[in-house]
């Protein structure tokens, strides 16, 4: 597998003024669904590229993996060795600088000759990174080792973990990942102890909005939820707000618009899940700016004071 390093973000451009998120996706194997984002005329590549494009034109922002697809190890076609290419590599570099390809653990530790195959197809395809997806307490020790490949190929590696999994015994595999998506659904649960197991982690991802719940999510609890876990985490972690789950049909609710011409475009579940996720980033982001505004406000005016009395002024 040819080597490549993983792209280094910039101090200047690391941290975007367009407030990253994370969304998932459909899983890829159901290109019938992606379609009715397109005519019925088009093709599964195609289908996808207009549902990705669809969720950027929504608002998500098209970089740093802010979109998962998921891929089942299990099925070779997942690694994109179809007869006719590779639907992986037909979107555009804008593109797949949004794209994060999401692997269950399981499915990993099951068939792992399939990994190295999918390493190379994303890397080549330039796709941001990939999600090693754990949905028990206990991680494996061996996943300490998986970052190394994951970053020669080029890709970002990240490891998506229940809050079940903050614990002592498996220090050692969180830290070895630069960014953890930790699924905080559903909200309320009582985690502050288990902060401390995320202190120097580069990127945390805070997942407080449920892909597949069918009622609204209560933003204020999700808002603060995320101010918790940003007052626990030490000032060089970027905290980012996600999205758990996956879109399946149900939430997708097709067939509820049109545009251009008729053509079917994915639903309100959809733009409802993103729209609380885009406003909830908005939201913290500008919370903490003006916090910080305040208090360089502050910080100025007592100066001033300071200034002024030392000099007899009035």
């Amino acid at each position: 597998m040819t080597t490549r390093q993983a792209p280094h973000e910039p101090e200047s451009t690391a941290k975007t003024t367009r407030h990253p998120v994370w969304a998932p996706i459909l899983e890829w194997p159901h290109p019938e669904l992606l379609s009715t984002t397109a005519p019925s005329t088009s093709s599964a590549p195609t289908a996808f590229n207009a549902a990705l494009q669809y969720m950027l034109q929504l608002g998500i922002p098209g970089e740093r993996g802010a979109i998962g697809v998921k891929f089942p190890c299990a099925q070779q076609a997942t690694l994109g060795e179809q007869p006719d290419g590779t639907w992986i590599g037909q979107c555009a570099p804008e593109q797949a600088a949004a794209l994060r390809a999401v692997v269950e653990m399981t499915d990993l530790l099951e068939y792992p000759e399939n990994f190295p195959s999918l390493l190379t197809t994303l890397g080549r395809a330039h796709w941001y990174g990939i999600e090693i997806r754990c949905r028990e307490a206990d991680l494996p020790p061996e996943l300490s080792k998986i970052t190394r490949p994951i970053t020669a190929a080029g890709l970002h590696p990240a490891l998506g973990i229940k809050p079940e999994a903050l614990r002592e015994e498996n220090r050692q595999v969180i830290g070895s990942f630069p960014t953890i998506a930790l699924d905080l659904t559903p909200l309320g649960q009582i985690l502050a102890p288990n902060w401390r197991f995320l202190l120097g982690i580069h990127e945390v991802i805070a997942l407080v909005v449920d892909a597949n719940s069918n009622e609204r999510t209560n933003l204020e609890e999700a808002l603060a939820s995320l101010i918790d876990l940003r007052a626990a985490l030490g000032i060089d972690t970027d905290l980012t707000v996600g999205i758990a789950g996956e879109f399946t049909p149900e939430i997708l609710n097709f067939a509820t618009e049109t545009r251009d011409g008729g053509s079917e475009i994915l639903g309100t579940g959809l733009k409802q899940r993103l729209k609380e996720v885009l406003d909830l980033s908005t939201a913290f982001h500008h919370g903490k700016e003006n916090v910080a505004c305040a208090f360089a406000a502050d910080v100025i005016f007592r100066a001033a004071q300071l200034t002024a009395a030392q000099h007899g002024i009035n």
